[in-house]
This record gives structure tokens, sequence and C-alpha cells, in this order.
């Protein structure tokens, strides 16, 4: 998503750079292939179990400079909303204090896990946490491990 101010230099700069008309070919010429993405987008796709597109998106997050922090902070929070639902088979919207909407979306993404796979899950967040904070030489290997074992819910990726 573009920001007013980025928007505004977007405009400016396609005016500059071309005199005629600005048509739909010449912003994709410009700005195509542009992948803005959050640390939330890449865990909702692993979640989703779309392996493939969280790693796209954890790419082009870490090329736009997102911290690793940041992306683990989404998986943690993601997974341990995930770790409530099933550890509290009662767990409700009021009992979370979030709207029914999104209670529904974090039961969805639970379906398929189990407790030992949000275990291992769990300990892959904490071993990445470490990674990025100077544990190992290649934090972005370990990031997209934890990406690849929570699209798998949770089921061995070697």
């Amino acid at each position: 998503m573009l920001f007013r101010s980025e928007l505004a230099a977007a405009c400016s700069q396609l005016q500059l750079d071309d005199a005629g008309e600005i048509t739909e070919e010449i912003v994709n010429r410009y700005f195509g292939g542009r992948l803005e993405t959050t640390s939330f987008k890449i865990a909702d796709s692993a979640l989703a179990g779309n392996a493939a597109e969280s790693l796209l998106l954890l790419r082009h997050a870490m090329d736009q400079g997102v911290e690793g922090v940041m992306v683990v902070s989404a998986f943690a929070r993601k997974i341990g909303e995930i770790a409530r639902v099933i550890g509290n088979p009662r767990a409700s919207a009021a009992s979370f204090g979030v709207a029914d909407w999104i209670f529904n979306r974090i039961r969805q993404a639970a379906a398929g896990w189990t407790e030992d796979s949000l275990v291992k899950v769990i300990n892959e967040i904490a071993e990445t946490d470490f990674a990025i904070k100077g544990g190992a030489k290649d934090t972005h290997y370990a990031l997209e491990r934890l990406v690849r074992l929570v699209s798998s819910k949770g089921r061995s990726i070697e």
C-alpha cells in the first residue's frame, strides 16, 4: 500500500518521465513487480498453508527492510492465538476480547494443528528468534525454515 507522499511522488515521477498520456502499461513498466508486504501477511499466508507464497512474501519483506524480529513477532502472536484456542475448547470471542469474525479466523487457522505440532513450531520460533538476534550467521535461512514449518502446520520439513 502506498502512502500519500509515496503516491504523490510516483505520480510526479510519471509526469516528468513521460510527456504523453499516462496509461496502465506505463504504470506497470515503472511500478510492476513491486510487492508490498508485512510480517502479518507472511504469517497469515504461512498459516493458510501457502509455503511458496509465504517465502516470496518473506523475501520481498527482507528486501524492503522489514526486520526479522518483526516477522518472528508476528508468527509468535499468531501461533499463540492458535495455542490458546486449542488449549481451551470453550474459548469464545468474548474470552479473547475480540470481535466474532476475528475469533472465527483464529479458529479456522487452528484447524489441523495438534499440541505436538504447536510445540514444534513454538520451539522453532524460539530458535529463529535466537538466530536473528545474533545466534546464527544466516538469519534468512532461519526465517525461511520457520515459514516452511508453519506452512506445513508443524509437520517435519526435512
